[in-house]
């Protein structure tokens, strides 16, 4: 064996591949049309585990926050991570439903997951400067390096 190939298996131990696919869905329920939100799904590579992930607003369906929203005011937000299977992935309508149930009380089953979007500030969001588009694209870039 090599310098570089014993080298390699060093580096590479402890570290997993990730597949990151980001959904856009709809950012209103009453408007089907207007898919700006965005969810990602992480696959991890060595063990097949799949999560979805989303930034969004805590009262989303409030019509104060919605208003606050589009006046650019900060509104509170959270993460939200669920486990899912391969099937969910066909409908991402059905991730956004699956996340709004139960994305809340269920935290990511990887660790190096958990401290990536940890990174995120993610007290607040702001439509137009900090919200699940840029959080797609943080996540996006930790997750696989680029």
């Amino acid at each position: 064996m090599s310098f570089f190939n014993i080298l390699f298996l060093f580096i590479g131990i402890g570290f997993s591949a990730y597949k990151i696919k980001i959904y856009e869905t709809p950012i209103l329920h009453f408007l089907p049309g207007f898919k700006l939100h965005h969810v990602i799904v992480i696959e991890d590579e060595d063990t097949g585990l799949l999560e979805a992930v989303d930034f969004t607003p805590i009262n989303q369906r409030n019509l104060k926050t919605v208003g606050k929203l589009f006046l650019g005011i900060n509104v509170p937000a959270e993460i939200r991570i669920v486990s899912i299977d391969r099937n969910e992935m066909k409908d991402p309508e059905k991730l956004v439903e699956k996340l709004e149930k139960v994305g809340t009380k269920n935290g990511s089953k990887n660790k190096k997951i958990t401290s990536l979007i940890g990174e995120w500030k993610n007290e607040s969001m702001n439509l137009y400067f900090h919200n699940c588009q840029h959080f797609s694209y943080f996540l996006k870039k930790r997750v696989t390096n680029r």
